[in-house]
């Protein structure tokens, strides 16, 4: 199996012009608005893996028209030195610099046009490379705050801080991601019709799209993430609505979804264009900006656009906290319980945290399954991280803001136990046997697995898996300092909830075991200081598999072994669409 990490080198402005960088808008100005839309659109519609455009040869072929060809063999003669010299692959564009090329020109470029063809080519390619100098200086700031981690972690905080501001625009699998947000809008659906509190939050949702009901919403949505995944060139891909009796309908249906000259898109996470990720080109003509904003638009942009609708509605009527109010009634107590109910089908001895506070338990697991000697204990945590601090590349910025998300806050003098510290409570409780809903086994028999779900791709990033367990081990450490028995308790997982949902069927039909996969995983990352290396080479290789996400290494294991495959719930819950 590979380790699933390819390491490549963004190009920048210094390594290609030997002139000193102007700023962008006197690159740009003069350039058509339009045709640089149009442009981003084309570069944002690459594929994410194995892209023909990867290869600076062929960017720079398909880039450079003939007047051009002086000044492309140039670039391509320094790119051909600077491969040799770095011995990795070198990439030109990737979705970051992209965007942030998209929002400069939607927000300050008019159509006047002063640039002849061949000063446009020159200059939105120096755009590029200014850009993806600025991005790179930004991640310095990763290599020299990573540098305060513990030696052990050092790899980790570094990976993690260099990739966290943008890995999730690049790192992931459309397949994966579109089931996955598929049956998470119509589970959110589900439950927004089938609880009382969000009665008027739903009508109010779907008088502002002008739907009869959600149904008809999804079925107007989903075609247009199919339009991502179907499309067979790389390049900007367009909703052309056809003339007819929906013309009308249609088209505002996508006005609600498009980007407007008013709005102001510069911010730290694409916000904007995450929940409006068209623009409109014509009448009748939608492009996409973004193919993975779009797919992601069927449930987490839903998310934003409720939370803004909520904040609108009148006090007695809107939800208090509804962030809050979000994840313990939606992410946690019903998509979560629904989820591992439907694969373990109560086979084990099994308890959500709701049937477990019913038994007068408290502090108590989100969810409990134990087979035998194998017990699995899941804490769900749907957090969101300040998108000024994702953007830093600070490792100094991120460790306490995860700490304070997944292990422990200090507020009012007070300790607030999180996710990690819950973990080792509810550990301490088994292997001491004091949760009475549960003792029929030995302390010093039974595997203990915790699992740490997270509700958002975002968090797929390497090294964060390594850098939560080191703070779950030493808390492990003081259960060992009280004389308890934890020599079976596995390292932390962090699973986000795309990936159990898509890889759902692998467990439910018993093709995997849980247990067999987690410790596959912790084999796999596990670097034995002990071993016989070859070679430096040989070394690195090894310990660059410590950083790799669980989300990853189930996607490349399931790949490998020909058993990667939508899931059968996907086809359950597009037909009730058409009950």
């Amino acid at each position: 199996m590979t380790d699933g990490i390819n390491l490549s080198i963004l190009v920048s402005f210094s390594e290609v012009f030997e002139e000193p960088p102007q700023s962008l808008s006197i690159y740009l100005t003069g350039i058509s608005r339009s045709k640089l839309l149009n442009a981003s659109a084309f570069f944002l519609g690459f594929s994410n893996h194995d892209s023909e455009f990867d290869d600076y040869k062929q960017f720079l072929s398909m880039f450079f028209r003939q007047e051009n060809s002086q000044i492309a063999n140039e670039i391509f003669l320094k790119l051909n030195r600077l491969q040799e010299k770095a011995q990795s692959e070198l990439v030109i564009v990737n979705p970051l610099t992209i965007l942030q090329l998209f929002e400069f020109c939607f927000e300050n470029l008019t159509d006047e046009e002063s640039q002849t063809e061949t000063e446009v080519e020159i200059n939105i390619f120096k755009a590029i490379l200014l850009l993806n100098e600025q991005n790179i200086s930004k991640q310095n700031i990763a290599l020299t705050s990573s540098k305060v981690a513990p030696e052990n972690l050092k790899l980790a905080a570094l990976s993690f801080s260099q990739t966290f501001p943008y890995s999730e625009l690049i790192n992931y699998d459309s397949s994966e991601v579109l089931n996955g947000q598929m049956i998470k809008s119509v589970f959110l659906f589900e439950f927004l019709q089938s609880n009382p509190k969000t009665n008027v939050l739903l009508i109010s949702f779907l008088k502002h799209f002008d739907c009869p009901d959600w149904q008809y919403f999804l079925k107007s949505i989903f075609p247009l993430s199919f339009a991502v995944v179907q499309t067979k060139q790389e390049a900007h891909v367009d909703i052309v609505i056809e003339k007819g009796e929906k013309f009308d309908i249609t088209c505002e249906f996508l006005e609600k979804l498009s980007v407007t000259d008013t709005e102001e898109l510069d911010d730290y996470d694409f916000s904007k264009i995450r929940s409006k990720p068209f623009y409109k080109v014509s009448d009748g003509v939608y492009r996409i900006i973004n193919g993975l904003f779009v797919m992601e638009m069927i449930h987490k942009g839903i998310f934003f656009k409720l939370a803004e609708i909520n904040n609108n509605l009148p006090e007695e009527n809107k939800i208090k906290n509804f962030r809050s109010f979000y994840c313990d009634e939606f992410s946690e107590k019903y998509l979560l319980y629904k989820l591992l109910n439907s694969i373990y089908k109560n086979r084990y001895i099994e308890y959500s945290g709701e049937k477990i506070k019913e038994l007068g338990v408290t502090a108590e697991p989100d969810y409990y399954i134990r087979n035998g000697n194998h017990l699995f204990l899941f804490e769900s945590k749907d957090i969101l991280i300040n998108s000024s601090i994702k953007s830093s590349y600070d490792y100094s910025l991120y460790e306490p803001e995860f700490k304070k998300k997944l292990y422990f806050e200090i507020k009012d003098d007070k300790i607030q136990k999180k996710a990690v510290l819950q973990l080792i409570n509810n550990i301490e409780a088994i292997l001491t046997r004091k949760l009475e809903f549960d003792t029929n086994y030995k302390a010093t028999s039974i595997h203990i697995y915790p699992l740490l779900i997270l509700h958002d791709r975002q968090f797929n990033v390497a090294g964060l898996n390594l850098i939560v367990n080191s703070w779950f081990q030493e808390e492990l450490q003081k259960l060992k300092g009280k004389g308890i028995f934890i020599d079976k308790v596995k390292p932390i997982t962090i699973i986000d909830i795309d990936t159990l949902l898509f890889h759902q069927d692998i467990f439910r039909n018993r093709i995997l075991k849980l247990n067999q996969i987690l410790d596959d995983y912790f084999k796999f990352i596990t670097f034995d200081q002990n071993r016989k290396y070859n070679n430096e080479d040989h070394v690195r290789k090894y310990a660059k598999r410590t950083v790799v996400s669980f989300s990853l290494f189930l996607s490349n294991y399931t790949s490998d072994r020909k058993i990667w495959k939508a899931p059968k719930m996907i086809l359950d819950k597009g037909a009730s669409l058409f009950d």
